[in-house]
């Protein structure tokens, strides 16, 4: 294979890339009336987050693995689109989880076999959450979504993503096991709530309601 040849190959793997631009996802930071964050968006962030906080935790992290795992880890969807966690219940993802492999298989398969793999063992590795660089960018991948929330007009808050806030499987659990990312967990959901409150939301009853739905979901 010449130079050309090669190059070409790459441009057509960063074209299906570009398409994470026009992802959407379920989040509105200027108002429903206006364009929707993109999943383009969202990975961008989480790279930098994950490069900010890299030295802040309590064991030390590969920076580069956690950088490449946050810039991929939503790439599939550049082929299957995302599906609202509000939306998935477990039969749900895992026909996502399966889709979304095949896709990554798919959008690698024009590389050369080092980058391919490099990729895709990113992938695996950020996927079977068994490292601790994947804890931690699973970590951020949830707090980034918290925190974007916080950001964005609370009447494109759905109801359910204000339960959440006092659901721990939707963001507490997956840092609990490191002080820092569950301070800042902490962190990004009592500013949710504060959000609420200076709204002049019911937050008690919110959360009531929230701890007794939290009991009737198997996922």
């Amino acid at each position: 294979m010449n130079m050309a040849q090669q190059q070409n190959l790459y441009l057509e793997f960063l074209s299906i890339a570009a398409k994470l631009k026009t992802t959407v996802r379920h989040s509105w930071p200027l108002g429903k009336d206006e364009r929707r964050e993109s999943v383009g968006d969202h990975s961008w962030r989480l790279v930098l987050m994950s490069m900010l906080y890299a030295d802040k935790l309590s064991q030390p992290v590969n920076a580069l693995k956690c950088v490449l795992m946050a810039s991929i880890h939503d790439l599939p969807e550049a082929l299957c689109g995302d599906i609202p966690v509000i939306h998935q219940d477990k039969n749900v993802k895992k026909q996502k989880d399966i889709l979304e492999h095949q896709a990554l298989l798919k959008i690698t398969e024009s590389l050369d076999e080092e980058t391919k793999n490099k990729i895709r063992n990113a992938y695996d590795e950020y996927e079977a959450q068994q490292t601790y660089e994947s804890k931690y960018v699973k970590a951020l991948d949830k707090i980034e979504a918290f925190q974007q929330h916080n950001l964005d007009p609370l009447d494109t808050w759905e109801q359910k993503e204000k339960e959440m806030l006092f659901q721990d499987r939707y963001l507490m659990k997956h840092c609990q096991f490191d002080p820092f990312l569950k301070s800042l967990a902490q962190q990004v959901i009592d500013d949710g709530i504060q959000k609420l409150k200076d709204a002049g939301e019911d937050v008690e009853k919110i959360r009531e309601v929230a701890i007794q739905k939290d009991k009737l979901i198997d996922f």
